[in-house]
């Protein structure tokens, strides 16, 4: 629960500025509020419905990085590896040291042989990152 609540003030924090309007941080509040609720239904494996609630997110703030990466995940335990891999490298192309998506973009080319390399290359890219 913890989580969840730093999670939400946190997501308000960065969200926030010095000129926001009223209508940027109810929206920002809007949109933390359902990012848990999704997060909430991730970790209960009710995959369709945090899927749905991920694409509402996507579409109110589509630079949002921690959606598309959370995206990447429900498709990844959905069994689609092809969106989950576009979801992913959506966030890495918003943020392109978000080491978690460099690591779930790492395990989905690890599972063919063909795509070691390229899991090897995110893997690398993780490693200077936390040198840095």
């Amino acid at each position: 629960m913890r989580i969840l609540i730093f999670s939400l003030f946190f997501i308000i924090f960065l969200s926030c500025s010095t000129k926001t309007s009223n209508v940027e941080v109810t929206l920002s509040t809007e949109l933390a509020k359902k990012y848990i609720e999704m997060k909430r239904n991730y970790s209960k494996r009710k995959l369709n419905i945090a899927l749905k609630q991920v694409n509402e997110i996507i579409n109110k703030k589509k630079d949002f990085v921690n959606a598309h990466f959370m995206r990447g995940k429900i498709y990844f335990f959905s069994g689609n590896l092809v969106k989950a891999k576009l979801s992913l490298k959506k966030a890495i192309s918003l943020n392109p040291y978000h080491i978690d998506s460099l690591f779930w973009l790492a395990r989905i080319s690890s599972y063919k042989k063909s795509q070691w390399d390229l899991s090897e290359k995110y893997l690398k890219r993780i490693k200077s990152n936390s040198q840095n």
